[in-house]
């Protein structure tokens, strides 16, 4: 394997905190997320690894998670870790004038990993059999040649 890497798109939504009148309220919503691609290789323990997290994201994020450039053979492990948290706290309208407590509002946070491509990357490595027919074919060539010769 001489790479790997892991794209997506990132969405979040942090819902409006706002009394009537557009006055900003007391609730609270946070999102986040956290992306881990590892590969490990037990023969070596080589690791590889790479990682992103978004914090309180409102609307779309592309991304691309990239090795560096890898020569990991034999056996290969590869992981992906992700960790997706949200939280919304209420909040409360303010109340009648009697003292009595105003509506409970629940805002909306959200946050979606989207449309998740894995890549692995490899590169050609040609089998015994095709350097034998390859040295053939060429000692062919060379036969044929030198017996088209003129003496």
């Amino acid at each position: 394997m001489t790479g790997f890497s892991v794209s997506g798109t990132a969405f979040g939504d942090l819902g409006a905190i706002t009394e009537p009148g557009g006055q900003p309220a007391d609730g609270h919503t946070e999102n986040a997320m956290e992306v881990d691609l590892i590969a490990y290789t037990p023969a070596t323990g080589t690791v590889a690894s790479t990682h992103v997290k978004y914090d309180m994201l409102h609307g779309k994020i592309p991304f691309v998670l990239a090795s560096t450039p890898l020569s990991l053979t034999g056996e290969v492990s590869l992981s992906m870790w992700n960790m997706v948290t949200v939280s919304a706290w209420p909040y409360y309208l303010p109340g009648h004038p009697d003292g009595g407590m105003g509506a409970q509002i629940n805002p909306l946070a959200t946050m979606q990993f989207l449309n998740p491509t894995l890549t692995i990357y490899t590169s050609a490595v040609p089998e015994p059999e095709t350097y034998a027919m390859l040295l053939a074919g060429l000692a062919v060539i060379g036969l044929a040649r030198r017996r088209r010769r003129p003496a």
